[in-house]
């Protein structure tokens, strides 16, 4: 089924934004979920790099519609949040995590902790110099 896609962009289509999105818009790709999940990563770190984060969230928010409990991609939504100046919903991402930890390793726990200890202080600290 993946013989038929590109591993490259075209020269007509260089742009990697553009090209993600071919192939995430492809028939090949269509049924194949893991795929689209790791296409709609892709796509979020893009426009991470490209100093995007609405973007990014957008890609991330329908990453999780695959994979509503993966770690890694709540943890990085939870980022962009806050990057865009909006680290309530951040917080509240954060806490959905610590509310389903079945699967998580310690380390998972205690770095998503430590980030909402960061969180809390920033605000803290804001609300103190208020």
């Amino acid at each position: 089924a993946f013989q038929r896609i590109s591993t490259q962009p075209s020269a007509s289509n260089e742009n990697p934004n553009d090209y993600l999105l071919a192939l995430l818009a492809s028939k090949e790709v269509e049924s194949h979920a893991d795929l689209r999940f790791a296409l709609r990563v892709a796509l979020s770190r893009y426009h991470e790099k490209a100093g995007d984060p609405q973007a990014a969230i957008e890609n991330l928010t329908a990453a999780l519609e695959l994979r509503p409990q993966d770690f890694v991609t709540l943890f990085n939504l939870a980022r962009y949040y806050d990057w865009q100046g909006n680290p309530a919903e951040a917080q509240r991402i954060l806490r959905k995590i610590l509310a389903a930890p079945a699967g998580l390793s310690r380390a998972m726990i205690k770095l998503t902790h430590r980030r909402m200890e960061e969180l809390e202080a920033r605000q803290r600290n804001h609300a103190d110099n208020a």
